[in-house]
């Protein structure tokens, strides 16, 4: 009964130096892959978020063009109606000449006008940005963010857009003529006007608060995988620099 118990007892496999040797190659892989994947995670992330900015830009091309049509068609309303219009100015007859109408337009308009020139910086931001050859890729950003000053000047913007949309009051073109050139009080001109319309609401306002959500999300998402690649690849240091020195206190 001894002797079994012994035989048993001696019969136990001993792990030798090879077998810790392969499953310390095991551990190395399977963390070598697991880092591997964080990797490929954080690029799977970059392109996607590439993919939405080149769709947020397509958005922002119709966007301009809508902006467009509502600047374009009431402006060349009232231009034609001002070129047909002549203004009494007591004794004499006046024809208001393209400087006059210019100014006219841009009182009148001016609600459009910003509207147009918020879509075209919302352009701009969303336009890739050329990368030196030379930057890893890692350290690529072929995108603008939000401290670019056309994001800051875009978003004052905004604000002022759309407080001139809420308190906006149109005399009409004929009104704002007879205001501005002739200097009729805004009161006799809004009643003598022939066409009053009220300003549209600025679309590039509305895709602003869109591209501006999208870039939250889209920036938390690339930060939280850029943390995780950072943590990997300081543990992995850390891993190497402990082996390097656990060899070298075995040499001594």
């Amino acid at each position: 009964m001894t002797a079994k118990k012994k035989k048993n007892i001696t019969s136990k496999p001993v792990p030798t130096s090879k077998a810790a040797a392969s499953a310390a190659a095991m551990s190395d892989e399977e963390l070598s892959r697991a880092i591997q994947k964080i990797h490929m995670y954080r690029q799977r992330t970059v392109d996607l978020h590439s993919m939405w900015r080149s769709h947020l830009l397509r958005l922002c091309l119709m966007v301009t063009v809508l902006t467009l049509h509502q600047a374009y068609t009431p402006m060349k309303e009232c231009t034609s109606e001002l070129k047909g219009y002549v203004f009494q100015e007591g004794v004499r007859v006046r024809v208001l000449s393209p400087l006059d109408i210019m100014r006219v337009l841009v009182q009148e308009y001016s609600c459009e006008i910003l509207n147009v020139v918020l879509a075209l910086m919302l352009l701009w931001f969303l336009t890739p940005v050329s990368v030196a050859p030379g930057v890893a890729p890692q350290q690529r950003k072929d995108f603008r963010s939000f401290s670019h000053l056309l994001f800051r000047l875009s978003t004052c913007l905004v604000v002022a857009l759309l407080g001139m949309y809420y308190s906006d009051e149109r005399m009409g073109c004929v009104g704002a003529a007879r205001h501005i050139i002739i200097g009729v009080e805004a009161e006799d001109a809004t009643s003598t006007a022939e066409l009053t319309q009220d300003a549209q609401f600025p679309v590039a306002a509305l895709f602003h608060v869109i591209v501006t959500v999208s870039f939250l999300y889209m920036s938390a998402g690339l930060s939280k995988a850029e943390k995780n690649v950072f943590l990997v690849d300081s543990f992995q240091k850390q891993l190497a620099d402990s082996v390097k020195n656990t060899e070298k206190a075995k040499n001594k």
